[in-house]
């Protein structure tokens, strides 16, 4: 049996999604025949499929110490001192969540506001009370919590001393700080999921279940020629066989190691014996899809995606923008908010995700 996570980034007007509810939409006389879908309820789908809404630590507790919290490598990258709310404002947000009749809440834990050093030297109790009290209030309201151990925040303390992930004494420390956290979702890089049977023990004992999250940019091929259907099977493995590969076959993509050689690192043996402990499951990030077209030159500024010979198509020919474009930046809010049309995008997806179940 498997159990689909779907996670919505946009605060759309719904009513409260259970077995009578639809969702509510305006009709537009300019729909098009793709977004003219029936109407969707709980009921469409298997009673275990969860709706459910997800953040990251870095996205909504900010670049602050507050708490206790130690710099993780995002709030170098982002520069920012800007602290969001988040921190508390949990138990309102928490309530909205129960209100739109959500299932869960996949949420990450800051690296740093547990060990500020990202070492373990220290413990930073205000961090993990911060956390178990996140839990506590979803338990309270009958939402599921699921558990992000990892979500690109690295604690800066580690890539400034020990070169972060190229260090494998990282993916060490890693095994180890995690095996204090008990959770029902992980995710990670590939390596960083070796997790000792020790921690697999721990979760079976708890009832606990573990896997890998992973981010795809979906790619489609831009035409029927055979290169640009290559250049679109490359894309997904430089994007997803990347992490998945390791883990099912113990090495990279054949195509990665083929472009890219002795610049990809090499698995030993101990390696590949540590990368084949089970995953409970595989999630998938998926935001949005790309046509692929070959491309001899990239125009792509990134070597990473220069060595992949394809370019990103942003717009296609005969396409129709959804939801409001950057010309709509200044609109005001009431406008922003009346986004029909991107209510109806999402409502049409579901409807197809129910459809693909059945």
């Amino acid at each position: 049996m498997m159990t689909v996570h779907n996670t919505f980034k946009w605060k759309l007007r719904l009513s409260r999604f259970n077995s009578a509810d639809v969702w509510k939409y305006d009709n537009n006389k300019n729909e098009h025949e793709y977004l003219n879908e029936k109407e969707v309820s709980r009921s469409d789908f298997p009673p275990d499929f969860i709706f459910g809404v997800a953040t990251s630590a870095y996205q909504i507790e900010g670049a602050s110490n507050e708490g206790g919290r130690g710099p993780s490598i995002w709030d170098a990258f982002a520069r920012s001192k800007v602290f969001m709310s988040y921190i508390h404002t949990q138990t309102e947000d928490i309530e909205i969540i129960a209100k739109l009749g959500f299932d869960a809440y996949r949420f990450s834990i800051s690296w740093s506001r547990i060990f500020p050093d990202g070492l373990g030297t220290k413990v930073n109790d205000e961090g993990i009370a911060f956390y178990n009290n996140v839990i506590n209030a979803l338990l309270e309201k009958g939402i599921q919590p699921y558990v992000t151990l990892y979500h690109w925040d690295l604690p800066l303390h580690l890539q400034e001393s020990m070169e972060g992930w190229l260090n494998k004494e990282v993916v060490v420390l890693v095994n180890v700080n995690e095996a204090s956290v008990s959770g029902r979702q992980g995710s990670g890089s590939s390596q960083a999921f070796a997790l000792p049977h020790q921690l697999r023990n721990e979760l079976d004992k708890q009832g606990g279940q573990i896997g890998l999250v992973v981010d795809c940019e979906w790619a489609e091929t831009v035409s029927n020629k055979t290169e640009d259907k290559v250049a679109a099977s490359r894309r997904l493995e430089f994007q997803l066989g990347w992490y998945l590969n390791p883990l099912y076959y113990g090495d990279y993509p054949e195509v990665m190691r083929e472009i890219l050689g002795e610049q990809l690192p090499k698995f030993t043996e101990e390696d590949k014996e540590l990368l084949r402990n089970p995953m409970d499951f595989v999630g998938l990030n998926h935001y949005t899809s790309r046509f692929i077209t070959h491309a001899t030159e990239s125009p792509e500024e990134s070597y990473y995606y220069k060595a992949q010979a394809m370019e990103r198509k942003v717009e296609f020919e005969g396409g129709e923008p959804i939801g409001m474009d950057d010309e709509d930046i200044d609109a005001p809010l009431h406008e922003v908010l009346d986004d029909n049309l991107r209510v109806r995008y999402f409502k049409g997806y579901l409807a197809s995700v129910a459809q693909a179940i059945k």
